[in-house]
């Protein structure tokens, strides 16, 4: 896996959640969680399709839902503004234009 670049977000319980700007299945950087024993979950590859590439930004987390950026993917290539159900791990992408 590679490094995260962006800043890591806190929960109210203490998981931090973050990103990577590559690996994961497709190569196209992935979504995380590190709970309070120090577990590692992937919520999302990132498929460098409508869901985005190389996510850049810092999560944000907001009523179940993470927020944040992609530089790459998208309908015109230009990145995508990614919201993410933690329930459900699907991505929901706004395309840049």
């Amino acid at each position: 896996m590679w490094p995260a670049r962006a800043g890591l977000f806190r929960d109210s319980v203490g998981n931090l959640y973050g990103t990577t700007e590559s690996g994961g299945a497709s190569g196209y950087g992935i979504v995380f969680k590190l709970d309070t024993s120090g577990q590692e979950t992937v919520l999302h590859h990132f498929t460098g399709g409508a869901d985005g590439a190389y996510p850049i930004s810092a999560v944000v987390l907001d009523a179940g839902y993470l927020y944040g950026t992609t530089w790459s993917g998208g309908a015109s290539n230009w990145g995508v503004v990614y919201k993410l159900n933690l329930t459900t791990c699907q991505a929901l992408a706004n395309q840049s234009s």
